[in-house]
């Protein structure tokens, strides 16, 4: 499976739906594929929960539903986590965009990467 790399990290916000007592949160993409993405922020999450997640790539909006698979911590303290999409359309709607995006031959200009 190829993952997008991106430049730098994508703010992003997040939701925990399966915890109705946490408030929304913040954190960064760091990594970006069909079937996922890769989250750091200083907010643990726990494997298994259900979030929402939202960002903004190129002014085109994502607002996409998904599970934790990982959760870590990091030594610098923020915690990465990789958040599997669940809605077989929010993975379609993903890799349209990415594939969309990287055809515009502006991989070596973005410093988007991919990598197997």
């Amino acid at each position: 499976m190829r993952k997008t790399v991106l430049p730098r990290a994508v703010p992003a916000r997040f939701l925990v739906v399966s915890d109705p007592s946490r408030e929304e949160d913040w954190g960064r993409l760091t990594g970006l594929s069909s079937q996922g993405a890769a989250l750091t922020s200083l907010a643990p999450l726990k494997v298994g929960s259900r979030v929402l997640l939202s960002w903004e790539i190129h002014g085109q909006k994502f607002e996409i539903e998904g599970r934790v698979l990982t959760a870590q911590q990091e030594i610098s303290g923020y915690f990465t986590s990789f958040i599997f999409f669940t809605r077989n359309s929010d993975r379609r709607k993903i890799s349209s965009f990415l594939i969309d995006f990287l055809s515009l031959n502006i991989e070596g200009a973005s410093g988007i990467r991919t990598r197997e």
